[in-house]
């Protein structure tokens, strides 16, 4: 897990645990977070929520920012660069939800418009989670991945608020079936070659991993091969995917299957 992700979860922590009424305020992301950090701390939020034993107006409001800021992330991540329809239509239900969250306040003290809210939201869902298997480009499962990380957790949240609780197990459950298929199908490439030109005890080798998403992060290591000391490195491939993967939804996943809030 990267700093930056450590930092965001905290965050999402204290989101719903150290609430004063009129104060509340939305995780921040700075300039250098991801898409994958803001979906991520809408999860974890939302799990919060959803395990625990009602909603305070202070969680609604805390919940609409992070929906707010995870699906702007998204947005700002794909936006010029969708897809296919699929992947559209997937993140075209992201912001329609975003907008529809913004009076969550107002919706759940209606019955029947909270009902039908919850109803709405369980079919994007059910939509994400098969518009991701009827595609075949990475990008375009990347982009509906982000998206259903975004919609799956409010989904779970709204309807457990309205009610409709029989159904939540097989949510949950294709939720997890998801992210696992999305750890499994874009985990970032990585690729090393050898610098040619070097001494002959000198190794320079260079690393690039290229996420679903196109993006890339590069990184070299330098050793000397007679006295096996390091001059610089050795490079962490683990560390390098995660940095080539912050606008990812292989990061979301990741994170989340690992935590497991």
């Amino acid at each position: 897990m990267t700093a930056r992700i450590r930092r965001r979860l905290a965050t999402a922590v204290l989101a719903l645990v150290v609430v004063v009424p009129g104060t509340a305020q939305p995780a921040q992301a700075t300039d250098d977070d991801g898409a994958a950090d803001s979906v991520i701390t809408l999860a974890f939020t939302a799990f919060r929520a959803f395990r625990g034993g009602g909603l305070s107006a202070e969680d609604v409001e805390t919940l609409v920012r992070e929906v707010v800021g995870a699906v702007n992330a998204v947005q700002n991540e794909t936006i010029g660069h969708v897809d296919g329809l699929e992947a559209a239509t997937v993140l075209g239900h992201t912001r329609e939800i975003s907008y529809d969250m913004e009076d969550y306040a107002v919706v759940r003290q209606e019955e029947i418009m909270l009902w039908n809210f919850g109803q709405k939201l369980g079919g994007y869902a059910n939509n994400a989670y098969a518009k991701y298997g009827a595609v075949s480009s990475k990008k375009a499962k990347d982009q509906i991945g982000l998206a259903a990380n975004t919609i799956y957790p409010i989904t779970l949240v709204v309807r457990k608020d309205a009610g409709a609780l029989n159904g939540l197990p097989r949510y949950e459950a294709d939720y997890q079936d998801l992210n696992r298929r999305i750890v499994a199908d874009l985990e970032p490439v990585c690729t090393s070659r050898v610098r040619e030109g070097t001494p002959s005890f000198i190794s320079e080798v260079h690393y690039e991993c290229v996420a679903a998403n196109g993006d890339t992060s590069s990184d070299y290591q330098i050793r000397n091969d007679m006295t096996g000391q390091w001059l610089r490195g050795p490079v962490d491939l683990n560390q390098l995917k995660l940095e080539s993967a912050i606008d990812s939804a292989w990061v979301v996943a990741k994170e989340l299957l690992e935590q497991n809030p």
